[in-house]
């Protein structure tokens, strides 16, 4: 994609977690913010297949899968942008969420597609089967931490 290599691809410094600790905090932050404003869309696991496209049965334009060829390589800077401004039919998120929980979103979307990757959801067409997977489902989503809680 043309933008693929305009954004930074590391959170910034006053933000980044100094250990494991640290970065479990973020990343549990991440997945809070994330099935609040972003999972009514994208899916739990990053999918595409949220909600509110499943009941409403088609979007104009569907939201992408975070596991999209297109999408896997873009940079934890790209996903903070969409949420700032947003993008396509993707309204901007600014308002209601505050810059630290827009990178800690980014996170958790960087630990969706790692784990997609091991899933192999990067095989697959978007939404194939997601929509048919259970909310809660264990191999939908990645551990928060270390401890898998």
């Amino acid at each position: 994609s043309s933008d693929l290599g305009k954004y930074v691809d590391a959170l910034p410094k006053s933000l980044a977690p100094s250990d494991d600790a640290g970065m479990a905090r973020l990343l549990a932050r991440g997945e809070e913010r994330y099935n609040i404003y972003c999972s009514p869309c994208h899916g739990e696991s990053g999918r595409g297949d949220g909600m509110a496209v499943r009941k409403a049965g088609s979007f104009k334009v569907n939201p992408p899968s975070f596991h999209q060829k297109r999408v896997r390589p873009m940079q934890l800077g790209y996903f903070y942008k969409v949420i700032n401004e947003g993008q396509g039919t993707m309204f901007s998120y600014a308002a209601q969420v505050p810059v630290e929980d827009r990178w800690a979103i980014a996170a958790w979307v960087r630990a969706l597609q790692t784990h997609g990757k091991k899933m192999k959801w990067e095989d697959e067409p978007p939404g194939a089967d997601a929509a048919k997977d259970e909310p809660g489902e264990k191999s939908k989503k990645p551990a928060a931490n270390k401890e898998g809680k």
